[in-house]
């Protein structure tokens, strides 16, 4: 269950049950800006086994949330669930901050463990940012709607009914347009490093040259 809490005590704000969900598979390209507090790419390698460093960045992110019933699933964002004049874009740009530990176990080959937050500028990620709409105000965006007709977009629009509460009055509070969505990514790596790869195989080749001279 999404579960986008407001201020407690906003009047306006009844999301507290609102059986509203959603999953999406997200794909980004983004370019940062690392910091190392210990300089891991020139100490050399048995003198540091792990370095700690910070991360920014600028990325761009898709952006198309789906949500099931009945082992349907639709594309929300398809469906314009807020009856909105233009549809928001599936495209999103990210604000990649984090932070990491590498670990050296060798000199080739390293571990890296790494979290970071990617703070958006849209607060559409969820598909839910500002009111409930009417059936008019789904009807006058029709035009805006793909995949589904009006009847489909108002059931996952409002989902409330299927846990036994009352349908959402249009213009209640279904989100916050102020409060801008966010996720969090944590990974485990491996990184080689092919510099070294490729010093080595130099090495290698000098020293077979030197071999093949001495036997002349």
């Amino acid at each position: 269950m999404n579960k986008a809490f407001g201020e407690g005590g906003s009047k306006r704000d009844t999301r507290w049950i609102r059986n509203l969900s959603f999953s999406a598979h997200n794909i980004e390209l983004s370019a940062l800006l690392v910091f190392d507090w210990l300089d891991a790419y020139t100490i050399k390698r048995e003198e540091l086994f792990y370095s700690p460093y910070v991360f920014i960045g600028l990325g761009v992110t898709t952006n198309n949330p789906h949500a099931e019933i009945n082992e349907t699933k639709v594309n929300l964002r398809n469906l314009n669930t807020e009856a909105l004049a233009k549809r928001y874009p599936g495209l999103l740009l990210t604000l990649p901050v984090g932070m990491g530990v590498r670990f050296n176990p060798n000199g080739d080959i390293r571990l890296i463990i790494e979290g970071g937050v990617r703070l958006l500028g849209s607060d559409y990620l969820d598909d839910v940012s500002t009111d409930y709409a009417s059936l008019e105000d789904f009807e006058a965006t029709q035009d805006q709607r793909s995949g589904g007709d009006v009847a489909t977009a108002m059931l996952f629009a409002d989902r409330s009914p299927e846990i036994g509460w009352a349908p959402r009055p249009p213009d209640e509070m279904r989100g916050d347009e102020d409060d801008k969505d966010s996720f969090f990514i944590v990974q485990v790596r491996v990184e080689w490093d092919l510099k070294q790869l490729t010093g080595y195989q130099k090495k290698r080749k000098k020293n077979q040259r030197k071999v093949k001279t001495r036997s002349l």
